[in-house]
């Protein structure tokens, strides 16, 4: 992982090329062999078909902690920071054949939230054998909307770039799992979006798209038109506010605004795209969302746009609830219930947790539950 000091686990096996009863001045040839455990669990040796051990924990956390002590708490709101970082990353080195999952973190969040639940799936041998896991690094500052057409366009690339000419392979049955905000960019990748929606929602006329130069159509065109990504075949929302959080309004959201910082540039990128939707008249102008937190409101232009898009592929939500009452007072203390939710989904799991809703174990479970269904393994419960 770039930037992070990547680490992957390895297991070491040392064999001797002699014997130690015959060498009695026991200076022994030895050959040191070294397998990924990610990718096999069993070694030969002497004839014999033996478990190999492994440690997929330590990698991981050693990837955390050095993170965590080069970036602080404010590093989490530094667009230039999470520019730097901004990209598509393997936990572990690409392997043909198994289908990817794709983790998408949170506002000002980071991959790392998912370490605990990938150590936990990773030792599941029948997920291991068949899934491999990545995560996506992105300014949470940014506008939803360009950091959705910025994902879109690094899933397109991978798959150009690791899979060009395969049909019906592991990777066009790729499957993406987002956290609160990572849920919402998630959701742009399956479902169907027109600019005219946008301008209608905004109260422009067709004829502000006309008069813009063709650089400034093409990146319009590239935020607001997109169709679900073919390959992408299953989603997860995990405390995904479809509808919105009243905490992005107010005093709290005034404070998010002070403490990010837009990478440079973003700026001019951001009012070259949303400046066609700003209206003519000022009684009718709509601020630009200038910063990720902006479309988290429920009454900003993105929500009234996407509050209701539908995923046009299978999907699943996990909701936390830190209150179990009726569905009415249903929350994780960030999210409502009547925003989590979304008619429609193959499954739906009420967690008892407050918004980190993707480190409890009930959620991992369910993980690995709807990773089973989906590569057709049958998945049994204990009692």
């Amino acid at each position: 992982m770039a930037g992070v000091g990547q680490a992957n686990p390895g297991t070491a096996l040392l064999t001797l090329e002699e014997s130690y009863l015959e060498n009695r001045n026991l200076t022994l040839k030895a050959v040191m062999h070294l397998y990924d455990p990610v990718h096999r669990d069993r070694v030969q040796f002497s004839g014999l078909d033996l478990p190999m051990e492994s440690d997929t924990t330590t990698p991981l956390a050693y990837m955390l902690s050095g993170a965590e002590k080069r970036d602080g708490f404010f590093a989490k709101f530094d667009g230039e920071v999470a520019l730097e970082r901004k990209g598509l990353y393997l936990v572990y080195p690409y392997r043909k054949g198994k289908i990817p999952v794709v983790f998408v973190h949170g506002l000002a969040s980071s991959p790392f939230i998912w370490f605990p639940m990938i150590n936990e799936l990773l030792a599941d041998p029948k997920i291991k054998d068949n899934y491999q896991f990545w995560v996506y690094w992105y300014p949470t500052g940014n506008p939803i909307t360009i950091s959705a057409a910025d994902f879109r366009d690094t899933l397109r690339d991978l798959r150009k770039t690791y899979d060009p000419k395969e049909a019906d392979s592991s990777f066009d049955k790729m499957m993406i799992v987002g956290h609160s905000m990572g849920g919402l960019l998630s959701k742009l990748m399956v479902t169907i979006s027109k600019k005219e929606d946008w301008m209608k929602a905004a109260n422009v006329s067709p004829e502000k798209f006309d008069s813009l130069n063709s650089e400034s159509k093409e990146e319009v065109k590239r935020v607001f038109d997109f169709k679900p990504l073919p390959f992408v075949k299953r989603v997860v929302f995990i405390a995904t506010p479809h509808r919105g959080s009243n905490l992005a309004e107010g005093f709290l959201a005034s404070i998010a605004r002070i403490l990010f910082v837009l990478p440079k540039g973003a700026l001019h990128n951001v009012g070259k795209v949303y400046k066609f939707l700003t209206s003519d008249s000022e009684e009718e102008s709509i601020l630009p969302e200038t910063y990720g937190v902006d479309g988290l409101s429920p009454n900003s232009l993105f929500m009234k746009v996407t509050g209701e898009l539908k995923p046009e592929i299978p999907f699943h939500s996990i909701i936390g609830n830190s209150k179990f009452r009726d569905l009415e007072w249903i929350n994780d203390s960030v999210v409502s219930y009547d925003s989590s939710h979304l008619d429609g989904a193959e499954s739906e799991l009420l967690i008892d947790s407050d918004h980190s809703v993707q480190d409890h174990m009930p959620t991992i479970l369910e993980i690995k539950r709807i990773l089973w269904e989906h590569s057709g393994i049958k998945y049994f419960i204990s009692k």
